[in-house]
């Protein structure tokens, strides 16, 4: 899967004709409109004697965080269209394992499917490790121009070599922020500062390049550890610092910007084949209508976050963001040299997309 379905222009009014059901896609006007294979799949009755083919997706965030809002939304409309065909069980907020023994689990058929952070699979797939890397991209534009670009090959066929299909990858998120116990307002202010990150090498690489100390802490076990000290500063998308109340305890923000993330839907390729034609556009149809929920969602309630922070006490920092770009300019060579893609001359050839 690898192209966007639908520019991002038209989120919102496509999320507008969802609510009664999955987002349907048009190749082109017509004089009536075609139904949807969500529309028609859950007008015929399931094949008698077939056995329903159960999914356990995994998330690691909580139903009451964006994502896990728009994948159970995901789970409600596709066991409605497909209910005695397919049925899928949710398992938000980690309740699978963290991101890693997620992934470790699809490949055993523990679960079959996931909702969680591309960037997630660099493990498997190491030109991922691209998207992760501060200031590689000055867009999400930028994002998409690589995504839907030749130079994604590797990842998407690298990803179905290891049993793993991604449905969507158009889960939008706002921008990264930085956040802390005192002001970052320029990138020597993060020195020596224990830093919150995930379990993945080129987090790892951003922040000790910045100067600070990366400490790996699980995505569920956040905020307690920002509470007790464990770590003193942090970073996640914008619509997260409220969902976790992150704020509360790191109340210095810089909207630095440094990445534009994405979050994807995948099923392991063995579930995914089990799938009838009709099946998949129903899940296709399903998973974007998730997606634009999610992006459309998280843009629309910044506003509100932001109120909330500001009323709560915390601050907005003003930063020098060149610091930051100029800090980080030796990495791209050094991950290169050291194999973190597997694309020559990737970050060049990124660098020269048009967007």
């Amino acid at each position: 899967m690898k192209k966007r379905l639908l520019a991002v222009c038209m989120a919102a009014a496509m999320v507008a004709a969802s609510i009664a059901g999955c987002a349907v896609q048009s190749a082109a006007p017509a004089a009536a409109p075609a139904e949807s294979a969500a529309e028609q799949t859950a007008e015929a009755p399931a094949e008698a004697g077939g056995e329903e083919i159960i999914i356990k997706l995994g998330a690691s965030s909580a139903v009451t965080e964006p994502i896990g809002a728009a994948g159970q939304r995901f789970v409600d409309s596709v066991n409605e269209k497909l209910a005695g065909r397919v049925k899928v069980e949710y398992y938000p907020g980690e309740q699978l394992g963290n991101a890693t023994e997620m992934i470790e689990n699809m490949m055993v058929d523990l679960q079959q499917g996931v909702i969680f952070s591309i960037e997630n699979y660099s493990t498997i797939a190491k030109d991922l490790n691209i998207m992760s890397m501060a200031f590689a991209f000055d867009s999400i534009d930028h994002v998409y121009a690589f995504m839907e670009s030749d130079l994604s090959d590797n990842i998407f066929n690298t990803l179905e070599d290891n049993g793993i299909h991604v449905v969507n990858y158009h889960f939008q998120k706002n921008p990264r922020a930085i956040f802390a116990k005192h002001p970052i307002h320029t990138v020597d202010d993060l020195a020596g500062v224990k830093f919150r990150v995930p379990n993945l090498d080129i987090f790892k690489k951003n922040f000790s390049t910045m100067g600070a100390v990366p400490t790996i802490v699980a995505w569920s076990d956040y905020t307690m550890a920002m509470m007790q000290g464990l770590v003193d500063a942090g970073e996640c998308s914008y619509e997260s610092i409220v969902a976790l109340d992150l704020y509360k305890y790191a109340p210095y923000i810089s909207l630095v910007d440094y990445a534009y993330p994405l979050e994807s839907l995948a099923l392991t390729t063995s579930v995914w084949n089990k799938l009838s034609d009709e099946e998949k556009a129903v899940i296709e149809e399903c998973a974007e209508d998730a997606a634009v929920f999610f992006s459309t969602t998280v843009r629309e309630s910044w506003e509100d976050d932001m109120k909330t922070i500001t009323d709560s006490g915390a601050e907005f920092v003003e930063f020098d963001k060149q610091t930051f770009i100029d800090k980080m300019a030796p990495l791209a060579a050094e991950l290169e040299a050291e194999n973190y893609w597997a694309t020559p001359g990737l970050y060049d050839s990124i660098q020269a997309l048009e967007h």
